[in-house]
């Protein structure tokens, strides 16, 4: 019976695991890649693309309408179609109404402007802008004395104005001179923007204004008419839609004549640019009814009953192709069995090797379903680009990339491995002229040894520039490569060059697509892999930015665990980056509720008057928070599981043993336990001690090296007793090494410093203030219990 009930139970156990689901994924896998090689493995009547050497000449099999040279056809006659234009009514009375209208606030302007100057009766309250018009311009008064300069305006203030006002257009010798203007400083600047008010419809520089301030009534009044009769004359001419540039370069060039340059360029001209409107536009409705009759005057171009599609030894194109598609030339015959049982059995052996060596070396990635799943999808993306890419030159094919993308998302192990499952079965595809054997030793030249070398160049480096390099590498491999091989097996020197040079291309082409995707697969399989560490642990990182701006204490917390943790994870060969990024983000759990963490109080602790078990349950909680900030921000599967077991199942003994003194000893002490499993990887357990370890040197009191050695060492050691690491790789020479770093650093962080003397002379040094009792002393769970405790009063241990 219990050997039957163990059984069920191991069943179970595989059922509701990832057994299934990979083996679900394998399955796919195998279906997917054999479909894809079968089908483009299996000769076909006509298999033929774009681009393609037609094998031999094809005839259509009946009449056809040619649709591409038809259409191109229409489209030709219709863009010939000539455009025509119709007359714009009341274009003329418009413009000129509109000038007239821009002439009036002109004058406004002008006789506000000569009120300033002058203070004369000239100007009357009704030119006065409505306040909120004037805003801008400083207080004005009605009383026309209050907005002459002041004896306070300096001639700096008057000099700068003027440096910045824009310098009027040079006249030429034969020009007649300017208009009197108002001399300069004997109105403000905020004058002149109060004066542009009166021109809503004109937008005139404070050059522009000064000008027409300085204008006499006369002056203005001869503009207008000067102006009034040029644009007349022009729009009594055709001025086409989209070409008023010249009609209104030709009324400059009449008016420059007439009048004052100053006031043509800065007066006349802006009031014509603003007015002026083109009296013939395009007649739409009649241009699309031409081009649509002379499409419909285009005759249909038909292909005929036994009309050649495709001469024999000519390069196919999209439109022959498409002929051939309609006619239904391109269905092929039904798929050979013998060459689909072949592809089958060669999928099948090549993907069984790959599982057994991920079974044997690489156990952990064959029972991670979205690994498995991920190499699934390089698979696919190398073949597919593989098969599109070998229409052009079967050498162009990037075979590397399959490669190069398990390398820098995975590990080099498995991407060689990778590399050699992917080059058998892209040795099963039709690779151009040649036989089977040429295809194969291409293949194996490009594909394994290439492929292989970008791996190299590959390891051990975390930038994404390193693809780079390496796809420059493989590239350089695959031209001399194809030098040897042509010169084995060809003549030719030209045809040795050229297909030397697409290898060369194929591999820059593989490093490319492996660089531009890397990104994308990490973010859709969220792949951790040292470029995506760097990224998160810059500090713009949404996260990070919570963490720094509303707990700054446990950030400060989180920066010194990840600085001890990642020199601890280097003396053991762990992954220190991904130690630094777990720790920055371990604390995340603490942004829900940060007042009640000790790191981050600035008065009173809430736990004071709070039950035990209430205060243990809002401290446990942190670590599951955590782990949901952490999976709605993306953070990849082994931060998220750092977070989850940075403090395993301890318990929180303080409020443990408070609850202790108040209840007796019937206390459950399940119920102050975290519930969360135990650190699983090196990474965890030493983010563990350096979690614990760094808050209690920090809650020690005048820490000194041997108190922080002794600190450090009763940590380890309670973590050790507790069982916290038994689930991780961690060995006892580990441990010693571990603690040994801790030291070494916490001691360089918390040194004794030396007392500064005071700053008043004769007095004696003040003394040393007492360190800050933020934490009570050491107890077996030190992280979390001294960020939440109420006061510094001691722990009994347990």
């Amino acid at each position: 019976m219990e050997g039957k009930d163990g059984a069920k139970q191991r069943l179970k156990r595989l059922l509701t695991g990832n057994a299934v689901l990979c083996a679900l994924i394998g399955a796919l896998a195998y279906i997917a890649v054999t479909a894809v090689v079968a089908l483009s493995s299996s000769p076909k009547q006509f298999d033929l693309r774009a681009g393609d050497i037609a094998p031999q000449t094809i005839a259509a099999t009946k009449d056809i309408l040619d649709e591409a040279t038809t259409n191109a056809n229409k489209e030709r006659a219709a863009a010939g179609v000539s455009v025509s234009y119709m007359e714009a009514s009341g274009a003329r009375e418009e413009s000129l109404a509109r000038l007239d209208a821009i002439f009036a606030q002109m004058e406004d302007a002008r006789a506000f402007g000569e009120a300033l100057k002058y203070g004369t009766g000239s100007f009357s309250k009704e030119y006065l802008p409505p306040p909120s018009d004037v805003s801008g311009a400083g207080e004005l008064s009605t009383d026309i004395t209050d907005l002459t300069d002041t004896p306070d305006q300096t001639a700096d203030d008057e000099q700068a104005r003027i440096d910045e006002t824009p310098a009027p257009p040079t006249p030429p010798p034969t020009a007649r001179p300017a208009v009197t203007r108002i001399p300069d400083g004997e109105i403000q600047r905020a004058q002149y923007e109060a004066a542009a008010k009166f021109i809503p419809d004109l937008t005139l520089s404070t050059w522009q204004m000064t000008i027409l301030l300085g204008m006499q009534p006369q002056d203005l009044i001869d503009t207008r008419d000067e102006t009034r009769r040029v644009l007349s004359d022009a729009m009594d001419s055709m001025i086409v839609e989209g070409q008023t540039d010249s009609a209104i370069t030709g009324i400059q060039r009449q008016l420059s004549v007439n009048m004052p340059l100053d006031v043509c360029y800065n007066i006349a001209m802006p009031a014509v640019r603003a007015c002026i409107r083109p009296n013939m536009i395009l007649n739409i409705a009649e241009i699309e009814q031409r081009r649509e009759e002379a499409r419909a005057a285009v005759e249909p171009v038909y292909i005929k009953q036994g009309q050649n599609i495709v001469i024999a030894g000519n390069r196919v194109t999209a439109e022959q192709i498409k002929l051939l598609n309609d006619l239904g030339l391109l269905s092929g015959k039904p798929f050979d069995r013998m060459l689909l049982g072949g592809v089958c059995l060669m999928v099948g052996l090549t993907m069984m090797v790959f599982i057994l060596y991920l079974r044997l070396f690489e156990r952990k990635i064959a029972s991670q379903p979205h690994q498995l799943l991920l190499l699934t999808t390089l698979a696919l993306i190398t073949i597919a680009a593989t098969l599109g890419l070998q229409a052009i030159s079967p050498n162009l094919a990037p075979l590397a990339m399959g490669a190069l993308l398990a390398t820098a998302l995975i590990s080099p192990q498995i991407g060689f491995a990778f590399n050699v499952f992917l080059c058998v079965l892209l040795g099963c595809l039709p690779r151009g002229a040649g036989s089977y054997a040429q295809q194969m030793l291409r293949v194996i030249t490009q594909g394994m040894l290439g492929g292989a070398l970008g791996i190299f160049v590959m390891a051990g480096h975390s930038k994404r520039i390193t693809t780079l390099f390496a796809g420059a590498y493989v590239a350089l491999f695959n031209m001399v490569s194809m030098f040897a091989l042509g010169f084995i097996t060809n003549s030719s020197m030209s045809s040795i060059l050229s297909e030397a040079l697409f290898a060369c291309g194929g591999g820059l082409l593989a490093s490319l697509a492996a660089l531009g995707l890397q990104p994308a697969l990490e973010w859709a399989f969220n792949v951790v892999t040292p470029a995506k560490l760097i990224e998160l642990a810059n500090p713009n990182q949404p996260l990070l930015q919570r963490i720094m701006m509303e707990t700054p204490g446990t950030y400060h917390h989180s920066l010194m665990v990840a600085n001890i943790g990642e020199s601890a994870a280097d003396a053991i060969g762990a992954n220190g980056l991904l130690v630094r990024v777990g720790a920055y983000y371990h604390d995340a759990g603490k942004l829900l509720h940060p007042q009640y963490f000790k790191e981050n109080q600035l008065a009173e602790n809430p736990h004071d008057t709070m039950e035990p078990y209430t205060s243990a349950q809002l401290i446990i909680s942190h670590v599951s928070e955590g782990v949901s900030l952490a999976q709605r921000y993306r953070l990849p599967k082994q931060v998220t599981d750092l977070i989850a077991q940075h403090h395993g199942d301890t318990p929180v003994l303080y409020f443990y043993n408070k609850a202790r003194e108040r209840d007796g000893d019937a206390v459950n002490i399940s119920l102050f336990r975290y519930n969360h499993p135990r650190p699983q990887t090196k990474e965890a357990a030493l983010l563990m001690l350096a979690d614990s370890v760094e808050a209690a040197v920090r809650a020690t009191p005048q820490p000194s090296a041997k108190k922080i050695e002794q600190t450090i060492q009763a940590v380890v050691r309670q973590k050790v007793q507790d069982g916290q690491l038994d689930e991780t790789p961690l060995r006892f020479k580990d441990v010693t090494a571990v603690s040994k770093v801790f030291c070494e650093v916490l001691a360089g962080l918390y040194h004794q410093r030396i007392e500064y003397p005071s700053l008043d002379s004769g007095r004696q040094p003040s003394p040393a203030l007492p360190p800050a009792q933020d934490a009570p002393p050491l107890s077996t769970n030190p992280s979390p219990n001294q960020a939440a405790r109420p006061s510094p009063q001691p722990e009994s241990r347990s």
